[in-house]
């Protein structure tokens, strides 16, 4: 790999890395105790429309037998209740509890709170060419790989 290639690679890993563990950390010194991991899953069920086990699992490319592992997991740390009624529990509409409400209300507050802090610090903001960037890099990965929220 070329030096700038290599150096590119390094950055966009580094601040993944650091956003995600600055996430979680922010989250944990909060009292939350459910993995990062755990969180997005709850926020994908927040958005999206009629949320169940099969449309999930389509939705994240996971088998309908993960989803029902990380549901269970959602429902023993009290973000879901438990599914009941349908004999089909891959139909029953997933909704979420107060308190995966309350996880997704701070999940929500770190984002709105690096964003407007990183814009202040660096003046981003005014720079088309930033936000362009930022663009094109979501753009190449949905094209690459496919995935798009």
């Amino acid at each position: 790999m070329s030096n700038a290639k290599t150096l590119i690679n390094k950055l966009l890993v580094d601040v993944f890395n650091r956003i995600f563990n600055m996430e979680e950390e922010y989250l944990h010194r909060a009292g939350c105790r459910l993995s990062l991991n755990e969180v997005h899953f709850l926020e994908i069920i927040r958005n999206s429309e009629e949320p169940n086990m099969e449309k999930l699992a389509k939705k994240l490319r996971m088998t309908t037998g993960s989803t029902t592992f990380a549901i269970s997991r959602l429902v023993q740390k009290k973000c879901l209740p438990r599914p009941n009624g349908s004999d089909d529990r891959r139909k029953i509409i997933l909704e979420i509890t107060a308190y995966g409400e309350s996880v997704l209300k701070l999940h929500d507050q770190f984002h709105n709170e690096i964003v407007p802090g990183l814009l202040s610090e660096y003046q981003f903001d005014q720079d088309e060419d930033f936000v362009r960037a930022l663009e094109n890099v979501g753009q190449f990965f949905t094209k690459k790989y496919g995935y798009d929220e």
